[in-house]
């Protein structure tokens, strides 16, 4: 476990299998991380990243194999590699995944996605839109 904390609250946790640490960037296998929303101009909690690999350099996740990407409880996310820059809040990657945005469901190829401007671009997409009126 890696904890990252600063004078108000624990900001990032990392559990891992195992971790290497090298000059220019950090990996760590089997990971779990949680990071917290210091934004308050956004409303969400927490994202998590799950993977059998991550590699961080700067703020930039290279996420591969079983990735699994959740926003609170209302944005998942599965594939096979991922690229989540945590400044910028954008998501992307070049390989097949489905997503669901509330009860909405996507899958497709070579998604981008920009989590705060909630802008998404993918291609050979299948999109379903739950209509219920609640």
């Amino acid at each position: 476990f890696m904890y990252t904390i600063d004078e108000n609250s624990i900001n990032r946790i990392v559990q891992a299998s195992h971790a290497i640490k090298y000059e220019n960037r950090d990996e760590v296998y089997d990971a779990n991380i949680l990071l917290k929303n210091l934004d308050k101009t956004q409303d969400f909690k927490n994202e998590k990243l799950k993977a059998d690999l991550i590699v961080k350099k700067g703020d930039i996740y290279n996420l591969t194999n079983n990735v699994k990407y959740t926003r609170d409880d209302f944005i998942k996310l599965n594939t096979n590699e991922l690229n989540y820059d945590d400044k910028n809040k954008i998501v992307k990657n070049s390989k097949p995944f489905d997503a669901i945005y509330n009860t909405h469901s996507l899958k497709g190829t070579n998604l981008y996605l920009n989590i705060n401007d909630n802008y998404v671009k993918a291609n050979n997409t299948h999109f379903e839109i739950d209509v219920t009126k609640k």
